[in-house]
């Protein structure tokens, strides 16, 4: 169900703050005229106050109001680009968007997520943590440079799947120096609502993982791997595993033989 919050909210707050800082002008300003027109009624005949005094505090006055009133006027106009920004934002619902960063969503079992190498290392290692901070799984990479789509299943490194959910993708890569190698990560994921936070920013959200609109990078029709696809894909992924396993297998009881 699309959800859009808080724009309201927020053109409300500043909406209040100019409101707030009106009234408190205009009680400042008659407190002011109260003041001067007592001192007016009992001034000194014979050394009446300056009236340049006074018609510069009037002039003070006046700026206030107009620098109030420009920023009511801007509030207004922010508030209603943060509408704008929301209504557009839904047309991503049901689209598959990219966005820069590390933060995955695992939806029915499935994600997507991509890193670039800037230039060519030794050792690239792919770990996935959970939003507690627990290692789930982890992977090595290709090391060339260059740009690697990827796909995680929910497994964890132990074949066991895991719930849906936001997860986080670190990539770490060094070349046979051990220097850190330059890598920059990019994700997608369905957008199944939106939201905006309270600082009104627009957020799209997959599942129960949330990312900035303006960390969106590309978007896509479509929603990945069709149910058919993954399956066949777990179904080569499941086989593969189980390849490795017996081969590992076979090596540790020939090593046995041998020895």
């Amino acid at each position: 169900m699309t959800s859009i919050t808080s724009a309201t909210d927020t053109a409300s707050t500043a909406k209040s703050v100019s409101g707030t800082s009106a009234a408190t002008l205009a009680g400042d300003f008659d407190t002011f005229l109260t003041l001067l027109t007592t001192q007016l009624q009992y001034q000194d005949p014979l050394d009446p106050t300056d009236s340049t005094e006074f018609t510069n505090q009037l002039v003070n006055f006046a700026g206030v109001e107009q620098q109030i009133n420009t920023n009511s006027n801007l509030e207004t106009l922010i508030s209603l680009q943060e509408v704008g920004q929301s209504a557009t934002a839904t047309s991503y619902i049901g689209s598959r968007v990219a966005y820069d960063g590390g933060t995955i969503a695992l939806q029915n079992g499935y994600s997507e997520f991509s890193y670039t190498l800037g230039s060519k290392a030794a050792n690239v290692i792919i770990s996935i943590y959970d939003q507690n901070d627990k290692l789930v799984t982890t992977s090595t990479g290709s090391t060339a440079a260059g740009d690697y789509p990827m796909v995680w299943d929910g497994t964890d490194s132990s074949g066991n799947k895991v719930e849906d959910g936001t997860y986080t993708v670190k990539i770490s890569a060094f070349d046979e120096t051990k220097n850190a190698v330059d890598v920059t990560q990019t994700a997608s994921g369905e957008v199944t609502a939106t939201s905006v936070d309270s600082s009104g920013n627009v957020l799209l959200k997959m599942g129960d993982a949330s990312i900035a609109l303006s960390k969106v990078t590309g978007v896509t029709e479509g929603t990945g791997m069709t149910s058919t696809e993954l399956s066949a894909w777990g179904t080569v992924t499941g086989y593969l595993s189980d390849l490795v396993s017996d081969v590992d297998s076979i090596k540790t009881a020939s090593q046995s033989t041998a020895s």
